[in-house]
């Protein structure tokens, strides 16, 4: 037993004792967008959700399966993969997994899987570790317009982990990316200028459909969402009124493992928008996936 404590706290030294490497790190690039305000140091025990992006493996099988069933002159035309043998395929070396785990553990936090193949592991944890587990400095953002919205991020410094954890992990998060913020243009309902910006009246004169709706109950359309980029009823109908109305009130069918969720996903309720508005009154699903 003393053994097994002495090799256990040998490792731990170690691991945290290793060279480092620096992720997501450009030098010349602009940290804090023009948008957010510097309040000061992020209070060390904050709660703060990390997550993990473990590297994946047979990305490359991946793309050629997508090839062969999209393909009409293959024989695997049409074969689509179900969503299980997917992560399946995807899925991080248990090796990497268990290294990544352990770091993580050594600093009293507990990884939890977010997806069926652990390819995003989560860890809710304070401040004060997640900058010793990444070697990095929080602070506290406010956005200067949206006076509500205020977020934690590392973004004057790189970020780190143990080397050997660096064909591991391809990104942790949130560190020094910030959130978009959704807001609409005001148009004006005079305007007779030619150039703006791309409202489904626009787009539907542009590809000629002009005011063609769907009529038969055999159409179908769908959107696809991942990693939190998740669908809002009350923003898409916002969305309707202003540049569309009659689409408003048109549900969809929400379909995944995780459609919904807050904030909602700004370049998910573009696409759901957009395919709604384009293709009105067309049965049209949202799938939304956690991974």
């Amino acid at each position: 037993m003393m053994k097994t404590i002495c090799f256990f706290l040998l490792f731990i030294s170690v691991i945290r004792a290793s060279e480092r490497v620096n992720f997501e790190w450009e030098p010349t690039r602009q940290q804090v967008p023009n948008d957010w305000q510097l309040i000061g140091p992020s209070e060390p025990q904050q709660k703060i959700r990390l997550t993990f992006a473990v590297r994946q493996q047979n990305t490359d099988k991946l793309l050629q399966v997508f090839n062969e069933v999209s393909d009409p002159k293959n024989p695997n035309y049409g074969r689509h993969w179900t969503n299980e043998k997917i992560h399946e395929l995807l899925a991080p070396s248990q090796k990497d997994l268990h290294m990544l785990t352990s770091y993580i553990r050594s600093f009293n936090a507990t990884p939890i899987a977010k997806t069926p193949n652990s390819d995003f592991l989560e860890v809710l944890t304070t401040i004060e570790i997640a900058e010793r587990l990444l070697q990095t400095k929080y602070y506290t953002f406010h956005h200067k317009t949206q006076k509500t919205m205020s977020v934690n991020r590392a973004p004057f410094s790189p970020y780190s982990l143990p080397a050997f954890l660096s064909k591991s992990v391809d990104f942790v998060s949130p560190t020094i990316r910030f959130p978009p913020i959704k807001t609409f243009p005001i148009l004006k309902s005079n305007s007779t200028s030619k150039i703006g910006i791309n409202t489904p009246t626009r787009l539907r004169s542009l590809y000629s459909v002009n005011n063609v709706v769907g009529s038969s109950s055999l159409n179908s359309q769908a959107v696809t969402a991942f990693l939190g980029q998740f669908y809002s009823e009350a923003d898409e109908n916002q969305f309707f009124q202003q540049f569309f109305p009659q689409s408003t009130g048109q549900t969809l069918t929400l379909k995944g493992d995780a459609p919904t969720g807050t904030p909602p996903g700004v370049e998910a309720m573009l696409d759901a928008e957009y395919i709604v508005s384009l293709g009105a009154s067309i049965h049209t699903e949202f799938w939304g996936f956690s991974g």
